[in-house]
């Protein structure tokens, strides 16, 4: 079988998908707010956010 790689793009960051080592859910404080998931990727060392 052959080993293939899988890239996430996060806004302006391409990251490979084996390097995503958490993930959680944002808590808006207000209704109108949209919920934000948030990557920890190995190798950044800010936590990466999606929209």
């Amino acid at each position: 079988m052959a080993k293939r790689d899988v890239w996430v793009r996060v806004g302006d960051n391409l990251v490979r998908g084996d390097t995503v080592v958490g993930v959680a859910v944002s808590d808006p404080h207000y209704h109108h707010e949209t919920f934000k998931i948030m990557l920890k990727v190995t190798g950044h060392r800010d936590h990466l956010w999606l929209d």
